[in-house]
């Protein structure tokens, strides 16, 4: 049986990104916007139904690092200005997630985070195989 941990896993990201910096930025952004968009998706399908405010006012924003490549991404909730003026501010989401004295707490984007977990690895699992695939072409 062979087993990987992730600490060598991610050495060897470093590895590749040292010796193929164009090959692995583009196929991290390419994976990182998979996966915010997979996971901005599994929240809108957990979150509560309303008149869909909520679920239209959720959008995935790239995280970038010092020189400007993602390097994470955050699900976000539109607030405010234009978002009100489209029926698309979902401020009130923390109020639904953590409750408030008045109202339980129904939680939709903690636990959706916490089962898409495994599924990261599937897409740092995809990332690794499609740079090592790549620079084996060059």
């Amino acid at each position: 049986m062979f087993k990987v941990d992730e600490r060598s896993l991610f050495k060897l990201q470093q590895n590749l990104e040292k010796k193929f910096p164009r090959i692995a930025a583009k196929e991290g952004r390419e994976v990182l916007k998979k996966a915010g968009t997979e996971l901005r998706n599994k929240i809108k399908a957990a979150a509560p139904l309303d008149e869909g405010t909520l679920r239209r006012s959720l959008y995935v924003k790239a995280l970038r690092d010092k020189i400007g490549e993602p390097q994470a991404f955050d699900v976000r909730v539109r607030t405010g200005g234009k978002a009100q003026k489209k029926n698309r501010d979902g401020f009130y989401w923390r109020f639904i997630e953590y409750g408030t004295k008045k109202m339980p707490a129904r939680p939709f984007v903690a636990p959706t985070v916490e089962k898409f977990r495994p599924i990261m690895k599937k897409y740092f699992e995809q990332y690794l195989d499609t740079i090592t695939g790549k620079i084996n072409r060059e």
